[in-house]
């Protein structure tokens, strides 16, 4: 662990550690001797931050608490809509609306009556719930030294589904919630999805856009952050959503304007994967299967054990996905007014997405208050692609047909380890949150192609075209750092944070060209860089209420050291200090009614292959071409909403601005032989505007509708490629999901969806159409699922662009294998409550088992 060796040491000239390659340690002794004064801050934080949490570990096991100096109570009482008759036993549980964290709870009593006592001041909200019945939220609840007593008055609780045999009722979250700062998409909500993964939950979700290749954009953009359970992915964007199996989800948070104690990288915003955990005594689990046509299986075990202060927990996943998809290519290149070249490809391709992963870990409970976390993973991702393409070449003197069999294979072989620690020094909020963060990867890329030239019937002639392999080999370490400290003061919340982040990669690429019956390295296409980045930041936010309004303002700000270090001695600097700051107001207008504002500024930092000079060979018609004077790019976001909540539906309205400097832009550029050269540049603005509207509606007890639609202008201007550009369009999307609850625990799901056409830097991009269905059918108490799910049902998920510049005009179009029908099998065992006894209407007792 290079990284781990590195912070050890206590002087750079005695930086004593192996790296395999020696361009590595010693570009990292020339950037710790530059900037000694840096290092020694960095130690120093990280020694006082393990001071704080050595210091908040004794101080929980000493059982010393704060006095709470200010209490009040919640008074209300529970009743059935339909007869208004007093509901006994109904579930009443507090949250904190800052972070949604349960403050108390209690049980109705005979009367429909209940009590919340010694509850600390400050801000709440309620969720009154009972099996059988829709849940009531009750926001805006506060308790202040001028208002003790809150009085919620009557909750109403409608009746939900029910099944006369067995006397079984349930009763079901909404699909889409929301919250002061995000929406939390309850996965379980979304049984189409079984057999998929993270990327199929979020095709029927609010601001996020998925495309035929399974290609995430959130607000119109592919620069956003994944976390997991909180913490930065060892994979990013959307490779790391294509490799979380969707039955281990628990919810999903959509967060389009973090507030400034996230990390600012992703200027679309942050997609945090919350991972099903169980933590109740005893052992528990899920078994999960799936296969679908077209070689496409999935397989996963989640395991937990708790016992006393200790719980344990597991989790092995394997995916293995086939995918064919068909391309049409046609391009004309402008060499000059008398020589025009044309070329046209039609492809197969099998494409194939697999790995595995292995984690495990375990949660020690210190003492009520205190819980130290230890966590691994390991795994592998893989993505190859084998095509079978036909090509026709022609210029005025020149026309050739040729046939080429190519192929791709990744594999990327990564671990983690995670050392989490949680001390709540009381019930108010006050606590220290403290984490390190290691990961590692290894990963090796290789491309082939055999061309062969054949005549107008495409029958191979003698003479071979050109055989050629890639290999590209390369490692990425990360270490991370983070604290945060959360302090209420009065009816406010304080909180204070740092997290440094430490990033070391390296890259060797070589080609090799079949000759003379054997393969021949091609000296003059060698490269290999080392990639460094090194970021510190510190932020502080602060919340409260003023003139009844809630708010939440922060700041951050991040010093980032970067260099790419190529063999050949080239070096690309960055040494900047960045602030990001951020405001969030809402206001409660009345119990259910709710308008916010927020604003927040975000950063895409290019990757490493995006600054390398070095021209690559991505197939045999396509080169890349980093661009080492690439910026960073950066957006300031500004948002605005109303939401409207009424018994088990809501009806919410965003409207979002986002303008974005030194826009990140991939530009297509002609080369020699009809070759195109793809690299990026800064583009100098662009802005969206738009509206988004989602409505959830139980129309009849047995029919669920959640529905949302968005409309936005994007606009773009800058110079491409020495080139002024100025574009712009309306752009648009719809999405239905049905939920119908059917009986003998029967549940059918229909979904559609449309995005509409939009345009880029270069050119444009067409719209599409999608419809899903899944059936799903429970048994033995539940435990047992099985789902049938298909997706695209109608082939009409089909991907159409246009591009052009001053030398050349393209067309692709994209159209991959459907519809995908999965079959899915999922076995739960011991994750129930404890049982208690319930009361049907007749008042009868009946014995039943509330679902974990």
């Amino acid at each position: 662990m290079k990284i781990f060796r590195l912070l050890n040491n206590s002087e750079c000239n005695k930086l004593q550690y192996s790296v395999s390659n020696r361009g590595v340690r010693n570009r990292i002794v020339k950037q710790l001797n530059k900037s000694n004064d840096m290092t020694k801050v960095f130690k120093l934080i990280v020694l006082i931050s393990f001071f704080l949490l050595f210091f908040s570990s004794l101080h929980a096991q000493q059982g010393k608490k704060p006095e709470r100096e200010g209490k009040g109570n919640i008074e209300g009482n529970v009743k059935v809509k339909e007869t208004e008759e007093p509901l006994e036993y109904a579930n009443i549980v507090l949250y904190k609306q800052a972070d949604s964290s349960i403050v108390t709870g209690t049980v109705s009593s005979a009367d429909g009556q209940f009590n919340l006592s010694d509850v600390p001041f400050g801000k709440y909200y309620m969720e009154v719930d009972f099996i059988g019945f829709y849940s009531n939220t009750i926001p805006g609840l506060n308790i202040t030294p001028r208002l003790q007593n809150e009085e919620v008055g009557t909750v109403y609780l409608e009746e939900a589904s029910q099944e006369i045999e067995g006397v079984q009722v349930s009763a079901d979250r909404m699909k889409v919630e929301y919250k002061v700062d995000k929406k939390v998409i309850n996965v379980e909500k979304d049984f189409g999805s079984e057999g998929g993964s993270a990327v199929d939950v979020l095709e029927n979700v609010p601001s996020v856009q998925v495309d035929i290749e399974g290609n995430v954009e959130l607000r119109g953009t592919g620069n956003f952050r994944v976390l997991i359970n909180g913490k930065p992915s060892v994979l990013e964007g959307s490779e790391a959503l294509q490799q979380l199996p969707a039955n281990r989800i628990s919810n999903i948070e959509i967060i389009t304007n973090p507030s400034a104690k996230y990390d600012p990288e992703g200027t679309g915003g942050i997609i945090n994967i919350i991972m099903k955990e169980q933590k109740e005594r005893g052992l528990n689990g899920q078994l999960k299967a799936s296969a679908g046509m077209g070689d496409k299986y999935d397989a996963s075990v989640n395991l937990n054990y708790r016992t006393g202060k200790l719980n344990f927990f597991t989790s092995l996943d394997y995916r293995d996905f086939n995918f064919d998809m068909t391309r049409k290519f046609e391009q004309e290149n402008y060499y000059s007014e008398d020589s025009i070249s044309y070329l046209d490809q039609n492809m197969d391709r099998t494409m194939n997405r697999t790995g595995y992963s292995a984690k495990g870990g375990i949660d020690y409970y210190v003492t009520d208050n205190s819980t130290l976390t230890f966590s691994a993973q390991t795994g592998t991702y893989g993505f190859g692609m084998d095509a079978f393409s036909k090509t026709a070449r022609s210029r005025p003197d020149f026309f050739r047909h040729e046939i080429s069999n190519s192929g791709f294979d990744s594999d990327h072989n990564y671990y983690r380890l995670s050392m989490d620690f949680q001390n709540n020094f009381d019930d108010n909020g006050h606590q220290l949150n403290s984490s390190a963060f290691y990961s590692g990867s290894d990963n090796t890329d290789d491309n082939y192609w055999d061309n062969y030239l054949t005549d107008s019937d495409w029958e191979t002639l003698s003479e071979i075209g050109m055989r050629q392999q890639i290999n590209q080999e390369s490692e990425e370490d990360e270490l991370q750092l983070k604290v945060d400290y959360t302090r209420p003061i009065d009816e406010s919340e304080l909180e204070i944070g740092y997290m440094g982040t430490y990033d070391i990669s390296n890259e060797n690429y070589v080609r090799k060209i079949y000759e003379n019956e054997e393969w021949v390295t091609d000296e003059s296409s060698y490269n290999s860089y080392d990639f460094y980045r090194f970021v510190q930041a510190m932020y502080t936010t602060y919340s409260g209420n003023a003139l009844g309004i809630d708010y939440k303002l922060g700041i951050r700000g991040e010093y980032t050291k970067r260099e790419l270090e190529k063999a050949s001695n080239e070096q690309y600097f960055i040494d900047r200090f960045d602030v990001f700051p951020s405001a969030h107001f809402s206001k409660e207008i009345d119990r259910g009614e709710q308008v916010f504002l927020s604003y927040s500024r975000r950063i895409r930092r290019p990757r490493s292959w995006f600054l390398d000079p070095f021209e690559r060979q991505a197939n045999e018609y396509t080169m890349r071409v980093g661009n080492p004077g690439l910026e960073p790019e950066y957006t300031g976001s500004y948002e605005i909403g109303y939401k409207k909540s009424f018994n088990s539906s809501f009806v919410s309205v965003e409207g979002y601005h986002r303008r974005t400097s030194n826009k990140i832009e991939r530009i297509q550029k002609l080369g020699e032989n009809d070759k195109a050269i793809m690299t990026s540049e800064n583009v100098d603005e662009a802005t969206s505007t738009g509206v988004e509207a989602t409505i959830n509606s139980r129309i009849y007890k047995w029919w669920n509708l959640n529905a949302s639609g968005s409309l936005y202008r994007y606009e773009l201007e800058g110079d491409v490629s020495t080139q002024n550009v100025s574009t712009n369009s309306n752009n648009w999307n719809l999405r239905f999901n049905n939920d119908f609850r059917l009986p003998s625990g029967t549940r059918f799901q229909l979904t559609a969806m449309y995005v509409g056409p939009s345009v880029t830097s270069q050119g444009e991009r067409e719209g599409f159409f999608m419809t899903n269905a899944a059936i799903k059918q429970s048994l033995l108490d539940n435990n047992l699922t099985l789902t049938l799910s298909g997706r695209d049902l109608f082939q009409s998920r089909n991907r159409e662009m246009t591009s052009s510049g001053p030398d050349f005009q393209s067309s692709n179009y994209f159209e991959r294998e459907s519809p995908i029908v999965t079959f899915s099998v999922s076995y739960s065992f011991n994750n129930y409550k404890e049982k208690r006894r319930e009361r049907d209407q007749s008042g009868q007792e009946f014995e039943d088992m509330e679902t974990f």
